[in-house]
């Protein structure tokens, strides 16, 4: 019976590396998610910056610029689509209005509306953030001495979550 248990031992030494490619493969999935990004967005993006650069919103407006997404310009109105009814409120909008104004040096109105939110700051530093993820994982997995110590010892895995951009 020596030779069984040795073989399922070395069978059982194998599972955890198979199942930490696959846990990978699942981490590095949020990157199919394309963000689609546009040129208001780029110029909103920039906005957003230079806003939290200045710390010129905080709380919640500064919530409702990272997750809006501005969808129009027509002259000094800037229209903004806002998903959550919470953030789609006057006083922030009023608020955000007076910032970005103070950042244009002309007086910007912004126009809140109800709707799906595309291409928003949230969405562009989750999207940065999973691309990090992905690159620092794939580097570790093609980490000359990772691989040779993944070879050296059965038992050995890289666990997923434990994988941080530097």
């Amino acid at each position: 019976g020596h030779a069984n248990g040795h073989a399922n031992g070395h069978a059982n030494g194998h599972a955890p590396l198979r199942m930490a490619e696959s846990a990978a493969m699942v981490v590095a999935a949020p990157e199919a998610q394309v963000l689609h990004t546009t040129a208001l967005g780029d110029l909103w993006a920039d906005c957003v910056a230079r806003l939290n650069q200045a710390n010129a919103v905080t709380g919640l407006v500064r919530e409702l610029a990272m997750q809006a997404e501005l969808v129009a310009q027509d002259g000094t109105t800037w229209a903004l689509v806002v998903e959550r009814d919470s953030l789609r409120n006057d006083v922030f909008a009023d608020k955000l209005a007076t910032a970005v104004s103070g950042l244009q040096g002309v007086p910007v109105q912004l126009a809140l509306r109800s709707g799906t939110v595309n291409d928003c700051v949230a969405r562009r530093e989750a999207a940065q953030r999973a691309q990090r993820q992905a690159q620092a994982e794939d580097s570790i997995r093609a980490d000359p001495l990772v691989t040779q110590l993944l070879a050296q010892y059965k038992t050995a895995r890289i666990v997923p979550g434990s994988i941080k951009p530097i």
